[in-house]
């Protein structure tokens, strides 16, 4: 099956910004809240920490953890 030129263009478009778009992603506090609270959602579901601080400092690492990548 032969790719149309469209699909072509937007390919090479995308290959063209995916890396800018990660970097938009990584710097939006959003996403920084976003994992966040999804790293403190899963201590809490899965691991039985009572120390508060030891939670936050086990969400801080699973957020270090955590890579977007391009393909």
């Amino acid at each position: 099956m032969e790719i149309d030129k469209t699909t072509v263009a937007l390919r090479l478009l995308c290959n063209g910004f995916k890396e800018e778009f990660i970097e938009q992603i990584y710097s939006d506090e959003r996403f920084t809240e976003f994992v966040m609270h999804k790293a403190a959602e899963f201590i809490h579901e899965n691991i039985p920490l009572v120390n508060e601080e030891n939670s936050f400092d086990l969400a801080l690492m699973l957020m270090e953890t955590v890579k977007l990548d391009c393909y």
